[in-house]
């Protein structure tokens, strides 16, 4: 038998099936599926519902409903003391380096690219993404060196492309899923699906939440992990209000969770929507039955996430 070492998770290997490896004391011979709920359960820097969060969702709405049916903010309670936490600290000195208008050339400052590459560093440092890479490596899908992982990580969370053909490099994975994206033709709002964003806006009162939407207006709980909703946000150029009519967000997991997550899906999951051009992956999470929704354009080295976010 030979022994190789993915990461820090010492495997012994006897055949292709890896049916021997494991890392962070979970198998790594598993299909995607286990895996994804494998990292739900890694995410030892989640918050604990009840305890370090409450949501108040109020109100039902619907895709094309026009009316607030939410006069209080969405998040009743947040324990700040988990944005002391050092992946949550990296993360949100992130969120700011972005022109979250379409269309708009995205240029980054050498401070940005030193925070990107703490973020990097910290998240894995993690064991969720520890397991992640180890997973990825096993299926041939990540280099084994770490340096090279997180290589591989910023091209296709921060390299930046082109939103329209023939416009200039305006956004990049990260800024879509995790920051979002505003355009004033239409005054509508894309991606912005973490939920540390939606908070974060919120606090400052440039997001206003409209209502939660959910099958048969099934009411979710205060303690909900995954929700979906409504809202709008004041445009950062304009000061107009840019609407979301639908999102939906996993609320109170770390980013190295999603990062985690949202890689493994988008190289392993492979079952295309009816247009084709957008991969649909069913998981259970916990409690939770929700499907990773991800679309990447470019090839190879060059494979970018143009975007993934849950719907339940």
């Amino acid at each position: 038998k030979a022994t190789v070492s993915v990461l820090n998770c010492a495997s012994t290997v006897a055949h292709p099936a890896f049916s021997t490896m494991s890392c962070e004391g979970r198998s790594l011979d598993v299909p995607l599926e286990e895996a994804c709920a494998a990292l739900w359960e890694l995410d030892e820097n989640r918050l604990e519902p009840g305890v370090d969060f409450e949501l108040d969702v109020q109100g039902y709405t619907h895709f094309s409903g026009d009316r607030d049916y939410a006069r209080r903010p969405l998040f009743q309670r947040v324990s700040e003391e988990a944005f002391c936490r050092p992946t949550y600290e990296a993360f949100k000195a992130l969120l700011d380096n972005y022109n979250r208008e379409v269309g708009s050339a995205e240029r980054m400052t050498s401070e940005e690219r030193a925070e990107i590459i703490h973020f990097m560093n910290l998240i894995c440092e993690t064991p969720v993404m520890k397991y992640a890479h180890a997973y990825l490596v096993a299926r041939g899908e990540a280099p084994e060196e770490v340096g090279q992982f997180k290589r591989m990580l910023c091209v296709l969370w921060f390299r930046t492309y082109q939103s329209r053909r023939g416009g200039p490099k305006d956004s990049c994975g990260f800024e879509h899923v995790f920051v979002g994206e505003e355009n004033d033709a239409r005054n509508t709002l894309s991606g912005f699906h973490n939920w540390i964003q939606l908070y974060l806006e919120e606090q400052a009162g440039r997001l206003d939440y409209h209502g939660y939407i959910s099958r048969n207006r099934e009411r979710p709980a205060e303690t909900a992990q995954v929700l979906t909703m409504q809202f709008t946000a004041v445009d950062a150029e304009d000061g107009s209000e840019d609407k979301k009519p639908m999102s939906t967000s996993f609320i109170g997991v770390s980013p190295e969770f999603e990062i985690a997550l949202y890689t493994v899906v988008a190289l392993l999951g492979a079952n295309e929507d009816e247009d084709g051009d957008k991969e649909v992956t069913p998981l259970v999470l916990g409690e939770y039955e929700v499907e990773i929704h991800c679309v990447k354009w470019g090839r190879g080295s060059d494979t970018k996430i143009r975007t993934c976010y849950p719907s339940a």
